[in-house]
């Protein structure tokens, strides 16, 4: 009788033992195995793009966005460069003007790009992203790209969908 008592004890320790891990498990924050940049196009007319992202580079990090589409093998400019901030809880937002005499249509792309070269990176985000982009997260990230040299950067893009057409259909 002893046995089965002892038993059912320690079968009970462990449960509760294995419970608490469990949940302790599932209210661990999320993480990434290096850094990532996301932006959506959120509204578009022909003479204004929102947008707004999320990235776990460090707070204060400048992100330079712009409106392009494909020209052959290069980008046709839409627009010039909008700088945005990463904020603490690691959002960011804004808008973006076209360029002067151009209009925004439909199925242009947004582009987010980090760099620390340009635009100026304080300190602080350097010291944790490396001066030249070298704690990125290297080539096995595939956000990343390699400039000149050892020099990295972080890019993403979105499809910016509809800027104001009525649907055809």
């Amino acid at each position: 009788m002893k046995s089965i008592y002892c038993f059912v004890l320690l079968t009970m320790c462990i449960f509760t033992v294995w419970l608490r891990f469990s949940e302790a498990d599932e209210r661990r924050s999320l993480s990434a195995p290096s850094y990532y940049l996301v932006v959506e196009a959120r509204t578009c007319t022909p003479n204004e793009a929102t947008f707004r992202g999320a990235s776990n580079l460090p707070a204060g990090a400048i992100l330079t966005l712009s409106v392009d589409d494909f020209d052959e093998d290069a980008w046709k400019e839409y627009s010039n460069d909008t700088l945005a901030t990463v904020s603490d809880d690691g959002f960011f937002e804004g808008r973006v003007a076209p360029m002067k005499g151009v209009s925004f249509r439909r199925n242009l792309l947004l582009s987010a790009v980090f760099t620390p070269l340009r635009p100026k990176q304080a300190s602080s985000v350097l010291q944790i992203v490396g001066a030249k982009g070298n704690h990125l997260g290297g080539l096995d990230n595939p956000q990343v790209g390699q400039m000149s040299g050892e020099n990295y950067y972080l890019e993403t893009i979105a499809r910016v969908p509809f800027c104001g057409e009525k649907d055809t259909k």
